[in-house]
């Protein structure tokens, strides 16, 4: 009895002294990680702050760029899939001097990372205003859509200014993967742009891993296949894919883009899945508003003769 008695007291203090152990490991456990994010936050903060200023040098520069050359609308073509006729254009903004979505994303991304891009949205949709009213001029009247950045569509006085340029016009509104469609508000603001008369495009579709969830809201109009997803249709599951998306978009009564189309296969592929319209540099590169009518105009003359 005394041996258990010892054994008892014994295990007795063992357990204390752990639990002190423990409590002493764990507060010093706390403190290195105190101090450790202590030091994080700092590298962090000092990292920020260069990235931050030099985000700014950038923005300074492309703004001395518009400043000094100006900015310019390219005009990329739709192509219906039931005769390839020239139906509308994608209206993108350039820096004067440069081409191609790398000189858009470029000038854009300066721009984008210190928060002021809603200014050039705003430009490009009364660039479009203008664009169209001199088209019904000549009796033209091409669907014109526009990709409007997330900022621009959270931003009020910004999405009135875009409003008031498109009111009532045949213009389409392209919504990108990093608009986030979730959000009451941005729900309410596409309602406005949709109450405007514009239609609304689920743009990038296939780039991100929320694009099924978006497929399920009705605020929409068509869907635009992000390129990647286009050029993969080359293989066999990527057609699988392909052919999937499609199915279900008709099922919801989505009209689907085909974005990228570079090759002949790829447009056979994509005529056999129903797309209602395809872009891409097969059916040409970006246009200025005077080649625009060209291109538009002698479509409609090779459709009627």
């Amino acid at each position: 009895m005394r041996c258990n008695h010892r054994m008892s007291v014994a295990a007795t203090g063992d357990a204390v002294l752990w639990r002190r152990l423990t409590r002493v490991t764990g507060e010093r456990m706390i403190m290195d990680m105190q101090n450790s994010l202590r030091r994080e936050l700092d590298i962090y903060t000092r990292r920020s702050k260069a990235l931050a200023e030099a985000a700014w040098i950038d923005a300074s520069r492309v703004i001395d760029l518009i400043v000094r050359d100006g900015l310019d609308v390219r005009y990329i073509p739709k192509i219906a899939a039931s005769d390839l006729q020239c139906v509308g254009f994608e209206a993108q903004a350039r820096l004067k001097g440069t081409t191609g979505r790398a000189g858009t994303d470029n000038f854009l991304g300066c721009l984008e990372r210190t928060g002021i891009v809603s200014p050039v949205d705003v430009w490009l949709c009364e660039e479009v205003e203008q664009a169209i009213g001199r088209w019904a001029q000549r009796e033209m009247y091409p669907a014109v859509s526009i990709k409007l950045h997330p900022d621009t569509i959270a931003c009020g006085p910004a999405l009135d200014e875009v409003i008031k340029a498109l009111r009532y016009l045949n213009v389409e509104i392209e919504l990108g993967a990093g608009v986030p469609l979730a959000k009451d508000s941005t729900l309410s603001c596409v309602g406005r742009l949709r109450d405007s008369g514009a239609k609304v495009i689920i743009d990038d579709f296939g780039a991100g891993y929320t694009n099924y969830q978006r497929l399920a809201g009705t605020h929409f109009d068509s869907i635009k296949l992000d390129k990647n997803l286009v050029c993969g249709s080359d293989g066999a599951r990527g057609r699988v894919v392909l052919a999937s998306v499609c199915a279900l978009c008709r099922k919801l009564g989505l009209k689907v883009i085909a974005a990228g189309i570079e090759t002949r296969d790829q447009l056979e592929i994509a005529r056999t899945l129903n797309i209602d319209f395809f872009q891409g540099p097969y059916f040409g590169l970006e246009l200025s508003w005077d080649e625009a009518s060209e291109y538009f105009a002698m479509q409609r003359v090779r459709h009627t003769a």
